[in-house]
């Protein structure tokens, strides 16, 4: 059965296809309500981990234009200074980003106990979760709130099609209390084995050796790497280059919708 465009989401490029035989051949996943469309996007500080983190999360707000879409942002990082001059209203930045985990924690609530019988998208996107976590680690009961709020989302929030989409440059066990790592269906690590290799042991143990063997053919580069989907397909990939002011509009557009609603998908990226 051949899926509809809104189920389906171009991650980027297949690594091998491109560097041996020129071709572009789409890395593709499912984003039905009956697949785990939570995302996490890991790699240090310019690796590339942030602009793809940007385009695929167009490629979600035009998939469902309909969906409520959060951006949590906790650094200040030069990618993202056009939400801030846009003042759009769903993106929360530096000491503010708990606001935006409320709002949708909130709407979560609403679903599990079907005062809100409404199933479309409701995204939050948090840009340096880690670091974010760390930096309120002086308040344990804070710290533990954000934790097992998140951790809910990630494990409940799939059928009620709730969206996380998290990146950062560590990944910490104790930020994903229970497993709840493994609720992630998309899991891309962006960068170099070499500088990256914890983070492959963190969240690909299974396959390190697998990546550890294609690294030494060739490591990866800035907007390479792996990517793991629903924890058994292992995808060797290259980010896609798009056109980041069309993707600034797409995301303008939708952070700056009343109550989160984007009711236009805009330009394609």
């Amino acid at each position: 059965m051949t899926k509809s465009n809104d189920s389906l989401l171009t991650l980027g490029y297949d690594l091998n296809e491109w560097n041996y035989y020129g071709v572009k051949t789409p890395i593709v996943v499912d984003i039905s309500p009956a697949e785990n469309k939570h995302q996490i996007y890991v790699g240090l500080s310019g690796s590339g981990k942030s602009y793809h983190l940007l385009s695929s999360v167009a490629k979600l707000i035009q998939a469902r234009p309909d969906g409520e879409y959060y951006f949590a942002a906790y650094k200040s990082d030069d990618l993202l200074n056009f939400m801030h001059e846009n003042e759009c209203k769903n993106y929360y930045f530096y000491k503010n980003t708990l606001k935006a985990l409320d709002l949708v924690y909130e709407r979560f609530q609403a679903r599990l106990e079907n005062s809100d019988t409404s199933r479309h998208p409701i995204c939050l996107i948090w840009d340096e979760y880690i670091a974010n976590v760390l930096s309120i680690m002086s308040d344990k009961k804070l710290v533990n709130s954000v934790l097992d709020r998140v951790s809910e989302l990630l494990v409940a929030g799939r059928a009620l099609n709730i969206i996380c989409c998290a990146s950062m440059t560590r990944c910490d066990a104790f930020a994903f209390p229970a497993g709840s790592r493994m609720n992630y269906g998309i899991i891309a690590v962006i960068g170099g084995y070499s500088a990256n290799k914890s983070i492959y042991e963190m969240v690909m143990p299974e396959f390190t050796d697998i990546i550890k063997a294609r690294a030494r053919e060739r490591d990866f580069e800035r907007g390479e790497g792996v990517v793991l989907l629903q924890g058994s397909k292992l995808k060797f990939i290259k980010v896609a280059t798009v056109d980041m002011e069309k993707v600034q509009g797409i995301l303008i557009n939708a952070l700056s919708k009343v109550g989160g609603v984007c009711v236009d998908g805009g330009a394609k990226p």
